[in-house]
């Protein structure tokens, strides 16, 4: 992955972040993986938990985290970009 690539796919998850902070009331954090789903969800899309923190401060943190490194800290692989 090139620097190029790299600093686009952060740029990205910044955007998401920042969505995420303006809507904090529609989402929560899976206790298991700390990924973040919108309050709808039964499980966890990532890892199949089923527990979470709907906190507001906690999913605030979480996607401050996630606006800050280029990759979800549960990602296995480093994603593959579209071009």
């Amino acid at each position: 992955m090139t620097d190029e690539e790299k600093a686009r796919h952060l740029a990205l998850r910044k955007e998401r972040a920042d969505e995420i902070l303006a809507a904090l009331d529609q989402f929560k954090v899976c206790g298991q993986c700390s990924s973040i789903s919108y309050k709808r969800a039964q499980t966890c899309c990532v890892c199949g938990a089923y527990r979470f923190e709907e906190r507001e401060e906690m999913v605030a943190k979480s996607a401050r985290k996630m606006g800050n490194h280029p990759f979800p800290r549960t990602s296995g692989i480093v994603p593959r970009l579209a071009p």
